[in-house]
């Protein structure tokens, strides 16, 4: 006993989390018979806890914010199982033993699943054909990026420019931002400077997300933000135009590629009638907006390309199941890639930023080289 006790100490000590996994809950049951293994068990179980916690923070596997759900529960079963530990040793009781076992068991739960949370930067590829794209735009590259969420203290400067030079070099005609730069639209506005790094032929472009619109929901009122004509100050002042319920022409070669920017359905600011009322029933279009949402406006079928972020790709996807759940109408089928709704396409991004309780579980996040096609009609 005592040289497993050792065999697993010596493993948690050195931070290797593979041993640490493998061995801390089989060897945190042990005898409690005298003071010794009662010491040894307690000082297992903190070192345990201390290294697991060193060892996800080393590897950025963690959000080290108590304001992401994931991180509360996560430090709220190891105090849990330090504090049943502590009166385990006082009161070996039999309720005190299925405290700190359950406490150990949903810590270890938690180490495997932020263990496994995927926050490598994925490159998505997707090609569109649009039987209406004028033939010069046929080939036409746009760089897109969802829900940054810049400020958030894993999703800082330093973080966001790793996303950066990864979007300037795919090297896209233009960059399309969906929404969601950053997450508390008066603290951390000054995080919207950092997208003047972004650099793209035809422009950087975006529309205002739910978060910038101050977090409105049916539960609660919106907090204070800027107003649109606020926002589109100060995107400019980044080098980025702000499209909201409005419509510019892409010209090329006499050619024209309406991009429309529509406004956040899911925080109703979204006017798709009033975004492409200049716009000939026969010409090309292209919207950004954030909440996949606007594919429920009844006016969608004049849309031939749609693009929205907003669900964060689901934040779990389980094998042979897909994502567990998505913040829109419909639920999973609005949660990534490419849909179609009628005779509407739409791309829908997994986004940059963290998901569902701070994680991405078979869901790596993204950036997105978006590839034109002109198709025969």
């Amino acid at each position: 006993m005592l040289h497993a006790i050792f065999l697993g100490l010596a493993a948690h000590l050195t931070a290797l989390p593979a041993i640490a996994l493998a061995l801390a809950f089989p060897l945190g049951i042990v005898a409690r018979r005298s003071w010794t293994n009662v010491f040894l068990s307690r000082a297992l179980d903190a070192a345990y806890i201390t290294s697991v916690f060193i060892a996800l923070q080393a590897t950025g596997k963690l959000p080290w914010y108590l304001p992401m759900k994931g991180f509360a529960f996560f430090s709220a079963a190891a105090c849990l199982t330090l504090l049943s530990s502590v009166f385990l040793s006082l009161k070996p009781t039999r309720l005190f033993a299925t405290l700190h076992m359950t406490a150990m068991l949903f810590f270890t739960i938690g180490a495997i699943i932020f263990t496994l949370n995927d926050t490598t930067l994925a490159i998505e590829h997707p090609t569109v054909h649009i039987a209406r794209l004028p033939a010069p735009f046929d080939g036409l590259t746009a760089a897109v990026l969802a829900d940054t969420h810049i400020g958030r203290p894993d999703q800082g400067p330093e973080w966001f420019s790793h996303v950066v030079r990864a979007t300037n070099d795919l090297q896209a005609d233009l960059i399309l931002i969906l929404g969601d730069v950053i997450s508390r639209p008066m603290e951390e506005v000054q995080y919207v400077s950092l997208l003047s790094g972004l650099h793209a032929p035809l422009g950087v472009w975006t529309v205002l997300g739910n978060h910038e619109n101050g977090m409105p929901n049916r539960f609660a009122p919106p907090l204070p933000a800027p107003t649109v004509e606020e926002w589109r100050r100060i995107y400019a002042d980044a080098g980025v135009h702000l499209l909201e319920n409005e419509a510019v022409p892409l010209r090329r070669d006499g050619a024209v590629l309406w991009l429309v920017g529509v406004g956040d359905a899911y925080s109703y600011h979204d006017h798709l009638d009033r975004a492409i009322k200049g716009i000939g029933p026969h010409d090309a279009c292209l919207v950004l907006t954030h909440s996949p949402d606007l594919l429920d406006d009844p006016l969608i079928g004049r849309v031939d390309l749609m693009l929205a972020g907003h669900t964060h790709g689901g934040g779990v996807w389980l094998p042979f199941v897909g994502p567990l759940w998505s913040p829109s109408r419909l639920g999973r089928a609005r949660a990534a890639g490419l849909i179609r709704e009628g005779t509407t396409q739409a791309y829908i991004s997994r986004g940059t930023g963290r998901a569902v309780m701070g994680l991405r579980l078979g869901n790596a996040p993204e950036v997105t080289l978006l590839t034109l096609r002109r198709s025969s009609p």
